[in-house]
This record gives structure tokens, C-alpha cells and sequence, in this order.
């Protein structure tokens, strides 16, 4: 924020030299014209002419200050991309990690405990509990009690200040990363939205395998309106591109369930799926979701 405020700082000052350098060029052309003028030393088309090679020299000048401050301005944005994209991970992997495996056991969270960094106040503080395969768990909770940071913690994406998470007895710190997310389906609250095909936004949820597009559909409730688009699954969504449909927010938040299942994973974690659904598709979701979960 402060390098932005820099940023702006420059390109007020860079504007008001321009300014006052376009003013003072242009009084001293009407000076200097306005004497050589009535000293017979030009004629009438000779001023304006002068005149207006005057003011194309300010607009060429103002067009390269103004090509400079972009420079700027796109150089302090790509370093902050950059540092992005060098960042190492936090997350550390030990070497010869486990894959994860079917799991017979469940989950269990020991004495967990979990404090962000630079913060010493604990956002969970012994926290135990365990799941088993098959069950399905409600956390509930007012605002800020930790029930986001706790999913996170179950993904790994952050580490826990103390405390274990097993996996069927192995420590979460022991399992491969990646096998561990591509075993967990997860739709938070601000899910993302792509500008591209309803399949492609669906398909996000597992790049790597061919699922059926009909049944995950079916289960989040969206094949109702995809079934209405002519293209149905190739159609564009999003405005981004040109003649793309445009989804409400109910609409949007479907496609991201059906991204969710459309993973085969053992774990699926929801974050209020059906905040922005309406009650009888919340109601038919539930139902179906509850069929599924038996299975799986």
C-alpha cells in the first residue's frame, strides 16, 4: 500500500509539472508570436502555425510522461507477481512421504491447537475429536470461532501449533501432500468462478480423471439450468467472454458442488454449500448428498 501511495504521489507531481510546463510553453509562444507578429516579422498564417506545432509538441510531451508513469505503475504490480511466484512454501514434505490410504480408521484430531502467525491468541485451543469412514460430521459455530481454520488444518494448509491430526494413525505431517488433496474435495464459502465452459469449470475438480458430468450435476442441482442452455455443458459462462451466460449466485455456487464431487474423493468438506440456494433444491440436496455419502 505504501509503494502504491509513492506511485500515486508521482504521478500527481508528474501531471502538475506537465501542467504548468504546457502553460508556460504556451505563453511564451503567444509572447514571442504576438511580438514577431506585430514587428512584421510573420504573417497571420505563420502564428498559427507556429502556434499549433507548439501545442502538438505539449500533447506528444504529455503523451510521453503519461507512457512513463504506466511504466511505473506496471513495473510495481509485475514485482509484486514476481515475488508471488518465487514465495517457497511454508508447508515442508519429509522425504518418502506416505500416500494416503483407503481409509478403515477415520480421522482424529488430538489436543489440537492453533495460533496464526505473529498472533499469540489461539484460534483453537485443544481441540480432540475423531471421524469414522462413512460418518457425516456438522460443525457449527458463531463467526470467527475457527471452523474455516480448522478445515484448513484438516487440508494441511496450515500446520498445527500442537497436537496431531492422524489419518487412520499416520500423522498428517507423514502423508504426501498431493495425495492428501487429491483424497479431499472442498467448496468454501468464496468459491471461485471461471470465465470458461460449464465442463471446464466442473472438470477443475479433478483435471487428472473423466467423471460423469450427468451425475454430478444431478447432485448439486445444476443440471436443471445446464440441460436449458443449447450448448448445455460446452456453454461459456461469465461475462468475461463474448456471449457468455451470465449465472446468479445460486446458479454459481451449483456448478462449484458439482466441481466438488465431481472428484472421486474419500473426503468431502463443505463450507455452507447451500447458502445461496433456495430451499427446495437445499432440501433435494441434502437428500441426495446423504444417499451418496453412504455409499462412498
Amino acid at each position: 500500500m505504501e509503494q502504491v501511495i509513492k506511485l500515486l504521489k508521482k504521478q500527481a507531481s508528474g501531471n502538475i509539472v506537465s501542467s504548468f510546463f504546457e502553460v508556460g510553453a504556451l505563453t511564451i509562444a503567444i509572447v514571442m508570436l504576438t511580438n514577431k507578429f506585430y514587428a512584421g516579422e510573420t504573417t497571420i498564417g505563420g502564428f498559427v502555425m507556429f502556434f499549433g506545432a507548439v501545442r502538438s509538441a505539449n500533447t506528444y510531451l504529455n503523451g510521453i510522461l503519461g507512457n512513463v508513469t504506466g511504466i511505473y505503475n506496471n513495473k510495481l504490480f509485475l514485482s509484486n507477481l514476481f515475488e508471488f511466484i518465487n514465495l517457497k512454501p511454508q508447508i515442508k514434505q519429509i522425504q518418502n512421504a506416505y500416500p494416503l490410504p483407503k481409509l478403515t480408521k477415520g480421522i482424529r484430531f488430538e489436543n489440537v491447537s492453533f495460533h496464526y502467525e505473529g498472533s499469540t491468541k489461539n484460534v483453537l485451543e485443544n481441540i480432540s475429536f475423531s471421524i469414522k469412514p462413512g460418518e457425516t460430521v456438522l460443525i457449527t459455530g458463531k463467526n470467527g470461532a475457527g471452523k474455516t481454520t480448522l478445515i484448513n488444518l484438516l487440508c494441511r494448509m496450515y500446520e498445527c501449533t500442537k497436537g496431531t491430526i492422524t489419518f487412520d494413525d499416520i500423522n498428517i505431517r507423514d502423508i504426501d501432500i498431493h495425495s492428501l488433496h487429491k483424497n479431499i474435495g472442498i467448496i468454501y464459502q468464496d468459491y471461485c468462478k471461471y470465465d470458461l465452459t460449464v465442463k471446464e469449470n466442473i472438470r477443475f475438480g479433478d483435471v487428472d480423471m473423466e467423471n460423469d458430468l450427468e451425475s454430478v450435476t444431478e447432485l448439486s442441482g445444476a443440471k436443471v439450468f445446464i440441460d436449458e442452455f443449447p450448448e448445455r455443458y460446452d456453454t461459456i459462462v461469465g461475462k468475461y467472454f463474448k456471449d457468455g451466460e451470465e449465472l446468479s449466485t445460486g446458479q454459481w455456487q451449483k456448478i462449484a458442488l458439482a466441481r466438488a464431487f465431481y472428484s472421486d474423493s474419500q473426503i468431502i468438506i463443505l463450507d455452507e454449500p447451500t447458502s445461496s440456494i433456495d430451499l427446495l433444491a437445499e432440501n433435494n440436496f441434502l437428500k441426495i448428498f446423504t444417499a451418496i455419502q453412504r455409499i462412498k
